[in-house]
């Protein structure tokens, strides 16, 4: 994977659909793949987990992302 991109996944498609439809006005550089995925720009991921987090979705992510103190790296 690239150190520049993380990708984001979802548990069906209808999940990826409506989280296309949320992050739509952020104009982002994402790319879709195939029926659950995204890669998503590793420095606009946080953007990205926001605006979901705040209407409820909570996709995983894999790929470069900040890990708050809190918690442990994987």
């Amino acid at each position: 994977m690239n150190h520049g991109l993380a990708l984001m996944l979802c548990e069906d498609a209808a999940i990826l659909e409506e989280t296309l439809r949320a992050i739509e006005p952020l104009d982002l550089h994402i790319r879709r793949i195939g029926d659950l995925a995204l890669l998503v720009p590793a420095d606009e991921i946080e953007g990205v987990l926001e605006t979901l987090h705040a209407q409820g979705t909570f996709p995983r992510v894999l790929g470069p992302q900040l890990i708050p103190d809190t918690q442990e790296a994987p």
